[in-house]
């Protein structure tokens, strides 16, 4: 009689401590699907490509993308080419056209930097409006008077503006 007692009572401890620890993971799920747990808005908005094409300033819309792309090899470049994908994406939103919008001459002297406008497919980041997002870059540009495409790879975390 004395050990059904103290397997009674140790049983009860566990199932006590059972539901609320249930009662906790049901919470901790419900704030999770809410958005209140999203850590990406505490991430810092960033652009790195490699270290010989860099991208100081950028903003990314549903259907053009502007950025600021500089030159630290020791020749000219000319950019050619820009693309730019979801992280977690398959498709390549490729420019429709890059626009050089600081001023007439593309090409860019070392140490010099450029705004562009990229104007991508209407409405291709539609989807991610008002979201914190990481995008695969891809910038080709070609040295000097040479003709060979060079690539530029790398990724930006921003959010997409409406």
């Amino acid at each position: 009689m004395k050990f059904r007692n103290k397997g009674q009572a140790a049983l009860e401890f566990l199932t006590t401590y059972g539901w609320a620890f249930l009662v906790i993971l049901v919470m901790i799920g419900a704030l999770s699907y809410f958005g209140v747990l999203d850590v990406s808005r505490f991430i810092p908005d960033s652009c790195k490509l490699d270290g010989n094409i860099e991208c100081p300033a950028y903003a990314l819309n549903e259907s053009t993308f502007d950025i600021q792309i500089r030159n630290n090899l020791p020749v000219k470049v000319n950019i050619t080419s820009i693309k730019i994908m979801e992280k977690d994406g398959t498709d390549w939103f490729t420019a429709t056209s890059v626009t050089n919008t600081s001023g007439p001459n593309p090409l860019l002297v070392r140490g010099t930097q450029t705004d562009f406008r990229v104007d991508l497919i209407a409405g291709a980041f539609d989807e991610f409006k008002g979201q914190k997002k990481t995008f695969n870059l891809e910038v080709y540009y070609t040295k000097g008077n040479s003709n060979i495409q060079n690539l530029a790879i790398g990724a930006m975390t921003t959010t997409v503006r409406e």
